[in-house]
């Protein structure tokens, strides 16, 4: 029965993101338009458009070992080795969890769950295809909706630090599908473990 509340809340909220108005004003309104944030509160994105915050140095992370020792204190294996996933990856223009991703952010979930001090950096990315705006909108989106499971999972917003920085950081130079496929991406950043 619990399974089921807790398939109900994350339904709902997946389905709140899939109305995203950004989305909806890139696609009727001015497509060259600044976009802004608009989402408020702990779960409220930063989007990046500015290269001094693009190129700055990522926020101290925590250590292979710190982590690893914080993910052996969850009950099963699977989670052990579930939360050392950190990269998921997204079809073209899509933003929706599936049920892969979904079952290792339920890892990610217990972990944050039983360590409040942790702080979690969710970062959205996109690939090199479509405008700046657009892409810096698909990251936010992508970004949003791993903090939404997380928060339906259980996790203090507060420990949730929601970027897109959209094309500008690609895991891989290129235009082609190989390229593309590795820059669809949510990267989740681990940070006061020690």
């Amino acid at each position: 029965m619990k399974n089921v509340v807790a398939l109900a809340v994350l339904s709902t909220a997946l389905i709140s993101l899939s109305g995203c108005s950004t989305l909806d004003r890139l696609l009727k309104g001015n497509p060259s338009a600044a976009i802004e944030p608009e989402t408020t509160g702990p779960l409220a994105p930063s989007v990046v458009n500015n290269a001094e915050e693009i190129n700055r140095p990522a926020d101290r992370a925590c250590a292979p070992a710190a982590l690893t020792a914080l993910a052996a204190r969850l009950p099963e294996a699977s989670q052990q080795t579930a939360v050392t996933q950190s990269v998921f990856t997204f079809a073209t223009d899509k933003h929706d969890l599936n049920s892969e991703i979904s079952g290792v952010l339920a890892a990610h979930a217990l972990l944050l769950q039983q360590n409040q001090r942790v702080q979690m950096k969710i970062t959205g990315h996109t690939d090199e295809r479509g405008t700046a705006d657009y892409n810096l909108a698909l990251g936010e989106r992508r970004a949003n909706a791993v903090a939404t499971f997380l928060a339906a999972a259980g996790v203090t917003p507060t420990q949730l630090q929601v970027v897109s920085y959209g094309e500008e950081k690609p895991a891989a130079l290129g235009s082609d599908e190989s390229a593309w496929a590795q820059n669809r991406r949510v990267e989740l950043a681990y940070s006061g473990c020690e």
